[in-house]
């Protein structure tokens, strides 16, 4: 297994990696617009960083994630990103921007564990914790600056799952926000997808349960 980030010869492959998730989930995308994203991660200085998994040369794991300077560009990234309208690898960009008051409105009213503030929501997931926020308080994707980024998008190849290449490539993306000054990693995760809840769990992620799924949030200057 090798780790690093998206490189020029291998765009073709990244591109057909999303391609192929999106038709497995029942969604549609734009290889244009991906490869869109693509050229933005090849430019250090870029709104995009992806970092990449090869196993014997070849691409099987990719996280991507967007680094927006300034608010502007994250209120126009939903307009053209390739997530905006099919599900993409489990995650929903649309519903994944919550305002504050619309995460309060949706939040479940949960009693909160023994020993804790969270709570266990199945047996499935009794790794983790959920923090439900408080009345006109919770976790948003509009209240950002340079120094957040937000993940867009996490996909493993169909036959190399249960192999841990999502952490790798989560720690490799986490390795290339901090060189870049970022602090707070965020990224939604769709209802019915507890194996990436559960290691989002592992790596340390804040989780947050709402009706269409959960908001995660890690720190990266504690990591």
């Amino acid at each position: 297994m090798t780790y690093g980030y998206l490189t020029a010869d291998l765009v073709d492959a990244f591109v057909a990696l999303v391609v192929d998730a999106g038709q497995r989930l029942g969604g549609s995308s734009d290889p244009r617009v991906i490869r869109q994203v693509a050229r933005d991660a090849l430019d250090p200085q870029g709104h995009a960083v992806i970092s990449t998994a090869l196993v014997d040369g070849r691409l099987v794991g990719a996280v991507i994630a967007l680094v927006g300077g300034s608010r502007s560009y994250w209120l126009r990234f939903p307009a053209r990103h390739p997530l905006v309208g099919g599900r993409m690898a489990g995650h929903r960009l649309r519903e994944a921007v919550l305002s504050r008051a619309a995460s309060s409105r949706r939040a479940r009213p949960a009693p909160a564990a023994p020993g804790g503030v969270g709570r266990q929501i199945s047996a499935a997931e009794d790794a983790v914790a959920v923090v439900p926020p408080a009345a006109g308080a919770g976790p948003s994707l509009r209240d950002h600056g340079a120094d957040v980024a937000f993940g867009a998008l996490a996909l493993v190849a169909a036959d190399q799952r249960g192999r841990g290449i999502g952490v790798g490539v989560y720690e490799q993306v986490f390795a290339r926000l901090r060189e870049r000054g970022i602090t707070n990693y965020r990224g939604s995760i769709e209802f019915g997808n507890e194996a990436s809840v559960r290691m989002c769990a592992a790596l340390g992620f804040t989780i947050y349960r709402y009706p269409h799924g959960w908001f995660v949030s890690i720190d990266l200057a504690e990591r």
